[in-house]
């Protein structure tokens, strides 16, 4: 479905590009292919699993906002992957999530 340009993805990113793929994959528009109900169907799944993940990161960057006494605002929340990163960052230069290394 996308989503990997720079700034992430929305809802209406998913809906835009689901509507754009189930046209081309719907079982209907392609009785001679034997796979088109199985890629319709695992289209759907994507788009899901892609809801959910924004969902996910959602909360994640309203924790953040709070933990740093802010307020998540619209626009953060529509593309949250980028608070998401900026966590990542965070974490990296505190030195948290690393394994030592074995002298």
């Amino acid at each position: 479905l996308g989503g990997s340009h720079l700034g992430g993805y929305g809802e209406a990113d998913i809906a835009y590009a689901y509507r754009q793929l189930s046209r081309a994959l719907h079982p209907d528009k392609n009785p001679d292919v034997a796979m088109a109900p199985k890629a319709f169907h695992r289209l759907s799944e994507a788009a899901d699993e892609l809801r959910r993940g924004l969902q996910e990161q959602r909360r994640l960057a309203t924790r953040l906002a709070a933990a740093t006494g802010q307020q998540a605002t619209d626009e953060m929340l529509e593309r949250p992957q980028e608070a998401c990163r900026l966590l990542n960052v965070i974490c990296g230069l505190a030195g948290e999530g690393e394994v030592p290394t074995v002298a």
